[in-house]
């Protein structure tokens, strides 16, 4: 048999080629050109050459290729790809048989042809498979068809890790990340949220965030929210231009645990970034984890600058 198969590429890769691009209608046919199905000799129908797209792959069928039919029935032919254990294309096969019994394998339906010993009458599929390739429709779990006899998942469960999986970014190994697109401007010495993330119960996070602050003249202050029973183990790193920072070492790192408001101070119109890691322990009550900043002092204003940034991952 004299065919070629192309290996499993993006659309818009077979949307460069042009030659197919014309010919790949939205519904995705099956059959992209030619193999058509015509009367040959005896027994025989004849398929023509062409292209077909079947399962991801574009098969083409270089020469015509003879069918052997069933005499005085009604032949159903089929072109299916031979497949491994391991889903990778071995070749093609022309499948005939009197049932319309559809090929094990991906395939592309041809037509019929009825015999009688001496003539075939055959009658092309128009255009198309009799199962189409179509873009997929998204899905909820009430739509989802689920055997859960062997792992015991619930389909809102298996739709819930998935979610899950769909937000995590793979970058630097975080399952998650939070950015703060807008300036927050502090005039009083009153905690409010700068940024959070929701955590689980009795889960432990390994956390990191990062922000920079421009000083009023009262200086800016810290502290970590936590939900009911939780801890939180922390350091802050606060580089800055002047030297008023009230670390209690001279490397600028002071420890912070949870609800413990900490004065990082700040002269007029200094600028810090400050840099928080550590790890945090939810216990029994989920709930945010929520890192709230004021001034110091009332005086002025001091403005968190956007793009602030928090880290987490699941360490538990």
């Amino acid at each position: 048999m004299a065919i070629r198969i192309r290996p499993k590429v993006g659309q818009r890769h077979l949307e460069q080629d042009a030659a197919l691009a014309v010919k790949l209608a939205s519904s995705r046919p099956w059959i992209v050109s030619g193999l058509t199905l015509g009367n040959g000799s005896g027994l025989n129908a004849e398929i023509g050459a062409g292209l077909a797209w079947i399962n991801g792959y574009v098969v083409e069928l270089s020469a015509a290729e003879a069918a052997a039919c069933a005499a005085s029935q009604t032949n159903h032919i089929w072109l299916e790809l031979a497949v491994d254990g391991n889903d990778l294309v071995t070749g093609l096969n022309i499948v005939v048989n009197t049932t319309g019994t559809e090929p094990t394998g991906p395939f592309v339906k041809l037509g019929t042809a009825i015999t009688d010993g001496t003539t075939v009458t055959s009658t092309p599929t128009t255009g198309r498979s009799s199962e189409e390739q179509v873009e997929p429709v998204p899905q909820t779990a009430a739509d989802i068809s689920y055997d859960n006899s062997g792992s015991g998942l619930l389909a809102t469960q298996a739709q819930a890790a998935l979610d899950e999986l769909a937000v995590r970014p793979a970058a630097n190994g975080w399952n998650g990340v939070v950015i703060r697109g807008a300036d927050l401007s502090k005039n009083n010495t009153t905690f409010e949220s700068l940024i959070a993330f929701a955590a689980e119960a009795n889960k432990t996070y390994a956390i990191r965030v990062q922000y920079m602050v421009v000083n009023g003249g009262g200086g800016n202050k810290i502290q970590i929210v936590v939900p009911a029973g939780a801890s939180a183990d922390c350091s802050i790193s606060v580089p800055c231009s002047d030297a008023s920072f009230n670390g209690t070492t001279i490397q600028g790192f002071v420890d912070i645990a949870a609800a413990s408001s900490q004065n990082l101070g700040g002269a007029t119109g200094t600028r810090q970034f400050v840099t928080i890691t550590g790890i945090i322990t939810i216990v029994g009550t989920a709930g945010d984890v929520d890192i709230e900043v004021a001034q110091q002092s009332a005086s002025g204003a001091s403005v968190f600058k956007a793009g602030v940034i928090l880290e987490w991952k699941d360490i538990t």
